[in-house]
């Protein structure tokens, strides 16, 4: 692998930067989105701080847009508490969509015990047809009563009688359960899948029932005989685990661990499955994520495999600080590698070469 990192230096005050990600136009220039939280964080997130900043091709300086202002307008009658995380990728019609989690103030009555109680995350989704310019109302995908926390971006088929659909990887926050959501319609309607559970005989022995039961931050790719694989972290254990899917995402088979990937309990994970120098899907799955350290501190990680069926190597491993944060592993039209990554607040641009060895 031939890596080069960068420091992204796109700020000019110490307002926190939540899940900077990274996308490529059909023009060749890169796009970076993030949200800022203004000063008042917990208030109006939609309608402050989000911006995003463009990479000509060839040219090293990154060009700040501020975007995505008032997006959701108070006027349908929702007030936001705060949001957990969001994801951005171009739909098929090329179209820019954002997909966020917002908690929402409203009060849910809980009829057993028969007393109000905070109402749950929802996920929305924004359209903008001109990469963040102008943008289309929002559109709830998900209802009042789950609780749904995006975990990566969406993968939209590319094989089989399915082409075309989307598959957006969420976890409920109540259940402590993975799952996804499905769009054959390119996103207009959503069906859920069934909730990705570790069997009772995976479980970690001498660990409560619940943290070991947890599926989180799940990340989804598509294999070169287009089954659906996903992976994700589990509270209850340093494992990485992973799931097919033989039927587009509905239903999922039995959970199977990687314990050569160590990782802290219920941290996020992205994987990409890669293109080869020709352009094709190959069975090359790379893996980002952190890895804990001495100290209490943790590194950027990187693991890749040459197919499902062997084991992850470790490929590269960053210098440890006490706060990482994993956001975004993309691959662009070139086939370069390009990894986001938080280091105590300053933004970290890992790209280059990682084709096989």
């Amino acid at each position: 692998m031939n890596l080069k990192s960068e420091c992204l230096h796109l700020f000019d005050n110490n307002l926190p930067v939540l899940a900077p990600k990274l996308f490529q136009k059909p023009t060749g220039d890169f796009v970076l989105t993030c949200m800022q939280f203004p000063e008042s964080s917990g208030e109006r997130f939609f309608e402050k701080g989000f911006n995003r900043f463009t990479l000509e091709p060839d040219k090293g300086e990154w060009k700040k847009n501020p975007i995505f202002n008032k997006c959701i307008e108070q006027t349908q009658g929702l007030k936001w508490n705060e949001s957990s995380s969001f994801c951005n990728h171009l739909d098929n019609r090329g179209d820019l969509i954002i997909y966020a989690s917002v908690g929402l103030q409203k009060q849910i009555l809980d009829s057993e015990k028969e007393e109000f109680t905070q109402g749950n995350y929802v996920i929305y989704s924004i359209r903008s047809p001109d990469y963040g310019k102008t943008w289309y109302n929002a559109s709830q995908i998900s209802d009042d009563f789950s609780s749904l926390i995006v975990g990566d971006e969406p993968l939209i088929l590319s094989k089989g009688t399915r082409k075309g659909t989307i598959i957006l990887p969420v976890w409920d926050n109540l259940a402590q359960r993975a799952l996804t959501l499905i769009s054959h319609d390119n996103g207009k309607s959503w069906d859920s899948s069934l909730y990705i559970e570790i069997p009772e005989d995976q479980k970690e022995k001498d660990q409560p029932l619940h943290p070991c039961a947890t599926t989180k931050n799940p990340t989804v790719v598509e294999q070169k005989d287009g089954k659906v694989f996903v992976f994700f972290s589990s509270e209850g254990s340093n494992n990485l685990f992973g799931s097919e899917s033989n039927d587009y995402g509905y239903t999922w088979t039995r959970v199977r661990p990687f314990p050569e990937v160590k990782v802290p309990a219920s941290s996020k994970i992205y994987a990409v499955n890669l293109r080869n120098k020709k352009g094709k899907v190959s069975n090359n799955i790379v893996l980002f994520g952190k890895s804990k350290c001495e100290g209490g501190t943790f590194s950027p990680t990187i693991w890749k495999s040459n197919n499902l069926e062997s084991t992850f190597k470790l490929k590269w491993e960053g210098s440890s600080a006490s706060k990482i944060n994993i956001s975004c592993c993309y691959q662009d039209f070139s086939g370069k590698m390009h990894f986001l990554y938080k280091e105590n607040n300053q933004i970290i641009h890992l790209h280059g070469d990682i084709f096989d060895d």
